[in-house]
């Protein structure tokens, strides 16, 4: 097989400024592989005609917006006499396009197979769902988009689960031993560059006849300040014996990177007190 390898930079880069760099949180990460004829994106591996693994987009997040970070190797094989450059086109949730990123053209010498690493990052931008990473080549000429790749900006769910003991609890539905069985869900949902977090899961109260309860939800930066609080509604257990009630709650949106989810119970002089808390991120 006939290899050469070249190393060279693709990497046209816009980055957060310090402020915002300093808050972004990585919230997900997409393989990307693409392989035609002649021109082919992955690692820096090639064999049989096309690379063996693949490139990365890294996700960010932050107060600017979502930012996708492409990371891999171009490889242009037997494409003497043509160009190829790698371009990253963002969209919106409706498709609407938000900016094009385009890296350097390279043009191999010769028919041997040549690697030229790629390193792009596009400006975030509060719009970006999702991008499409492309190869194209040219003769001389115009550019042409020959083979491309899709990847979203996913953010995770995180569990939560919080068992403080003395009857009260927060997680799945079930109750034994004096905890929760199973846990509640945190989803982030990201929209036009901003997080809505949505708890959903079951509040417990056990043998607390007369007590209330309610779910707390504290909204902080990725750096940890504080932005804002939002209280559910309030529980009291009616009876002894086993109470609970499910617990659907989203009442805030807005720029964000962490939340900690309050389990708090009424005492006898009518304060709220924390039982038990969780942080949860929207980092991986």
């Amino acid at each position: 097989m006939r290899r050469s390898l070249t190393a060279a930079l693709l990497a046209l880069a816009a980055a957060f400024g310090a402020a915002g760099a300093a808050q972004a949180a990585v919230i997900d990460d997409d393989p990307v592989r693409i392989v035609n004829a002649k021109f082919d994106f992955g690692d820096n591996t090639f064999v049989a005609g096309a690379p063996t693994g693949s490139g990365d987009v890294e996700w960010s997040y932050g107060p600017a917006g979502v930012q996708p970070h492409l990371t891999g190797t171009l490889h242009l094989d037997n494409a003497a006499g043509l160009c190829g450059h790698v371009r990253m086109e963002q969209f919106d949730s409706a498709g609407a396009a938000v900016s094009t990123w385009i890296g350097g053209a390279v043009c191999p010498p010769d028919d041997l197979e040549h690697a030229y690493a790629v390193n792009l990052t596009p400006p975030a931008a509060p719009g970006t769902d999702h991008t499409t990473v492309s190869i194209a080549q040219s003769a001389g000429g115009a550019w042409t988009a020959v083979a491309s790749s899709t990847v979203w900006a996913n953010t995770h769910d995180d569990s939560v689960w919080i068992a403080p003991g003395g009857g009260i609890g927060f997680g799945g539905p079930g109750w034994l031993f004096g905890a929760p069985l199973g846990s509640g869900t945190v989803e982030w949902q990201l929209q036009n560059g901003t997080l809505k977090p949505h708890l959903t899961g079951t509040l417990h109260l056990n043998n607390a006849a007369g007590a209330c309860a309610r779910m707390n939800l504290r909204y902080l930066t990725e750096a940890g300040v504080l932005i804002a609080s939002r209280t559910g509604a309030t529980f009291c257990a009616g009876a002894a014996g086993q109470n609970s009630w499910s617990i659907d709650l989203a009442p805030f949106r807005g720029v964000l990177g962490q939340v900690i989810v309050d389990l708090q119970k009424q005492t006898a002089a009518g304060v709220w007190v924390t039982a038990g808390s969780q942080t949860v991120s929207v980092a991986v």
